[in-house]
């Protein structure tokens, strides 16, 4: 199943470093055959991001973890690897190495979307492009909405 602009569960998960869901919808998606390199959409083309670049939209702990110590920026860090450590041990592969072995089957303007996202120099238009997107789709308070999510997820598990 996905959702908006084509992500799975796992993709969120991912970002918000769930771990148990993490587990249950990897596991749920092995029994069921589907695909854990599913790539996101953009604008229409599956050609945005794998799971594990999912993982890397949300690299650097957020300023919610930063603002509480040292330790819970380590504990941020220390479950970022697990959960990479985890998806890859599973077949969770990086976007470059999907497309590779997917280019053969991308229409022309697939194609012509993925350079765009893949160019250095237009990689950031395109990206300023998806998140003005995002923002139209979700409303014009993108961070609140965020931070909502955040705390509804289950603030006792919050580091």
């Amino acid at each position: 199943m996905r959702y908006h602009k084509g992500n799975t569960a796992v993709h969120y998960a991912a970002m918000f470093r769930d771990s148990p869901s993490i587990q249950l919808l990897v596991g749920a998606m092995e029994n069921a055959g589907s695909d854990i390199n599913a790539l996101s959409g953009y604008f229409g083309s599956p050609v945005n991001r794998s799971v594990l670049d999912s993982l890397d939209l949300t690299k650097d702990a957020p300023s919610s973890i930063v603002d509480k110590s040292g330790a819970a920026v380590e504990e941020w860090n220390q479950r970022t690897a697990e959960i990479q450590t985890f998806l890859e041990q599973h077949g969770a592969r990086r976007r470059q190495e999907l497309l590779k072995e997917r280019w053969g089957e991308l229409s022309f303007f697939d194609k012509q979307k993925a350079r765009l996202l893949s160019s250095p120099t237009l990689a950031p238009v395109a990206r300023l492009t998806e998140i003005f997107d995002l923002w139209h789709s979700l409303g014009p308070d993108v961070k609140t909405t965020r931070e909502r999510m955040e705390q509804e997820r289950n603030p006792e598990e919050a580091i």
